[in-house]
């Protein structure tokens, strides 16, 4: 994965043609040393996909053309996955992390949900999925064959819902990615401050929820811990990687995403050293293993996210572009959907597509040409690309089959459907509604 890391980021940025086939090839050998190690849910999805590129080959006009396009996705997101990945190998040897997680399990029992999902959403930016580990194993903090009582489901919920938000707004984030190239038109500058507010306010909305079904529930009490001091210093070590990333997307005048690709991997050297600063000059040497490490144990245990994100960008192109696209838009004009709603259409698809066990990615990447574009549905491209960034995350909390409902049900000692559904449903609902009312308000007064 180090190789398709580096090819990817020439061929992306320095324009270098045959590099995306050296990363294509490296990604290929990858998946397929990674194959015996796979879960069996791993390549099921994995050969549906491959099945479902093969039969949109043959319904194509340009299938060589259209699949070299889809190589160069798969490889763009596996890139950028693991670039964002090398921040969670910093993470986990940081003090501050620890220190930060402690302060938020040691919340007063008054504002532990409140607390404990923002919290998860910082987190998320950093940790990825090492946040439901380090949060969600800490609040069970017993055996998961024992029930789970109240208190901590509604602290495995916060955690859930906090998380599952966190890559809805961050501009270092694959969702942000494909939001973008399936909005047409749609700009990161305009984008993201919406999807941080709409983000904030659905996490706002879950402190409501719990609050109003946690009355009867009295949570544990608080326990000593820090003050929140410690959360600022991970607020601005968040601020400085998306500072760095704006630097080179100005200083090298590529697009926002790109320049998380080039930016993350020095920064999460720089932190590795920060943490050594003790050892004087062995500190760089230190982190130098350390980073190594990362490269050689990391990038195979991310063998389930990178085959999810390959296989469904691949196969999502050829899809897409098989896919009766002027049959699909007559339908949608004959139904004279005001472009209002058009947010809230696919926000509803994400979430059906989940309860279908339809990866994000296949979703996002089949919807972007199954619809016709924002303007021509009267909606704004801006409010459209939000939609598939909250969309993104009501799915990702309320499918069965996806990891983030998967690992909470695990640490709780239960099935992703009734982590998703029964536990998450009812919230996943109000959420909907409160994006769809949010967004078709601002669709008249966003710039087209």
């Amino acid at each position: 994965m180090a190789l398709v890391l580096l090819t990817t980021a020439l061929r992306e940025v320095g324009g270098v043609t045959a590099a995306g086939w050296v990363a294509a090839l490296a990604l290929t050998v990858y998946l397929g040393r990674q194959w015996a190690a796979l879960p069996r849910a791993g390549k099921l999805i994995l050969l549906a996909a491959l099945a479902a590129a093969a039969v949109a080959a043959t319904l194509v006009p340009q299938p060589a053309e259209t699949a070299q396009h889809g190589l160069r996705m798969a490889c763009f997101y596996a890139s950028l996955f693991c670039a964002t990945g090398l921040l969670r190998g910093a993470a986990e040897g940081s003090a501050l992390i620890a220190r930060s997680g402690r302060q938020l399990l040691a919340a007063p029992a008054g504002t532990r949900y409140a607390a404990l999902t923002f919290g998860a959403n910082l987190f998320g930016l950093v940790l990825s999925f090492g946040t439901l580990q380090l949060l969600g194993s800490a609040l069970r903090q017993g055996d998961a064959r024992t029930a789970v009582t109240a208190s901590q489901r509604r602290g495995l919920l916060a955690v859930l819902r906090g998380f599952a938000f966190a890559s809805t707004w961050s501009p270092l984030s694959v969702v942000l990615a494909l939001s973008l190239a399936a909005a047409d038109d749609a700009q990161a500058p305009r984008v993201l401050p919406i999807a941080f507010a709409t983000a904030m306010a659905l996490l706002a909305l879950g402190c409501l929820v719990d609050w109003r079904e946690g009355r009867q529930t009295a949570a544990p009490p608080g326990l000593p811990g820090e003050g929140w001091q410690v959360q600022l210093r991970l607020l601005a070590l968040v601020g400085g990687i998306v500072g760095l990333s704006l630097a080179v997307q100005a200083l090298l005048a590529i697009r926002l995403l790109e320049a998380v690709i080039l930016a993350v991997p020095p920064f999460a050297a720089a932190w590795m050293v920060a943490q050594e600063g003790g050892r004087g000059a062995g500190a760089l040497r230190h982190a130098g293993r350390r980073l190594a490490r990362q490269v050689v144990e990391a990038f195979p245990s991310f063998r389930m996210e990178v085959m999810i994100l390959a296989s469904a960008s691949f196969a999502g192109t050829l899809v897409a572009e098989a896919l009766p696209a002027n049959t699909i838009a007559g339908a949608l004009r004959a139904l004279a959907l005001p472009g209002e709603a058009v947010p809230a259409l696919v926000m509803a698809l994400m979430l059906l597509a989940g309860q279908l066990a339809i990866n994000p990615v296949l979703t996002v990447t089949v919807l972007a040409a199954a619809l016709p574009p924002p303007l021509a549905m009267g909606a704004s491209p801006t409010a459209v690309a939000v939609a598939y960034m909250a969309g993104w995350g009501l799915c990702v909390g309320a499918s069965p089959f996806t990891l983030t409902t998967l690992i909470i049900g695990r640490i709780a000692g239960e099935s992703g459907r009734t982590v998703g559904l029964g536990w998450n449903g009812r919230f996943t609902a109000l959420a909907f509604l409160l994006a769809s009312l949010w967004l078709a308000a601002l669709t008249p007064l966003l710039p087209a």
